[in-house]
């Protein structure tokens, strides 16, 4: 069990250094995407002073849900914000991109765990 927990910390090391700095300068964020990765970053404090206003996912069954005290919408409520778009998912993060730009504009931020 150590030895999982060790690897695991090492291979969110660059998650928990991402995420900060897609954020770190924005007060605000949206994060999009409440799986297990997202639980992860929320529960090791990796999002830093970075405040997630919302999180939006979507499956329906998460919808009204909070996560650490913040609620949990359809993705169709960013369109009443400007808010930067973190894309927290590896598997789908660039799916996730390019559904945010389709439907809220080409302009709008999208931020990436990725380096």
């Amino acid at each position: 069990m150590e030895s999982y927990v060790a690897q695991s910390g090492e291979a969110e090391a660059p998650l928990r250094a991402a995420a900060p700095r897609g954020g770190a300068l924005r007060e605000l964020i949206a994060v999009w995407g409440t799986g297990t990765l997202t639980l992860r970053l929320v529960a090791t404090g990796a999002f830093g002073a970075t405040r997630v206003e919302r999180f939006v996912d979507g499956n329906r069954a998460y919808h009204g849900a909070t996560l650490a005290g913040v609620p949990v919408l359809d993705p169709s409520s960013l369109a009443d914000c400007d808010l930067p778009v973190l894309a927290c998912s590896y598997a789908s993060g660039d799916a996730i991109a390019r559904a945010v730009r389709s439907r809220f504009g080409e302009g709008r931020e999208v931020l990436s765990l990725r380096p």
